[in-house]
């Protein structure tokens, strides 16, 4: 086949790296999202990840006018934190008023 230069560079601005579990992303590649469907995340050049993963976001955003499942998860996560921690001080603080923490 026969590339032109131009060709070449916009392919090579496209390409995409997965990026296994506990691996690091290759040289030049920056995060751009994770695929729960490969257990990986999508890496792409370092200035086009922001990119990429900002399209990927608004698209998400405008298909279900909502937030993502990630981002519901993250939200509950947060949410149940902050509940197991009151419930971890009132009973903290009620074993210290008993006299029964241990050392």
């Amino acid at each position: 086949m026969n590339w032109s230069f131009r060709e070449l560079k916009f392919k090579f601005v496209l390409t995409r790296e997965l990026v296994e579990q506990g691996r690091k992303c290759p040289k030049g590649y920056g995060f751009a999202w994770r695929d729960f469907d490969t257990a990986s995340t999508v890496a792409y050049l370092i200035p086009f990840n922001v990119l990429f993963r900002g399209l990927r976001r608004l698209y998400h955003w405008i298909l279900s006018y909502k937030n993502s499942v990630l981002d519901e998860a993250r939200i509950k996560g947060i949410c149940e934190g902050r509940e197991m921690k009151r419930y971890c001080y009132r009973c903290g603080t009620i074993l210290h008023r008993l006299g029964k923490l241990p050392k």
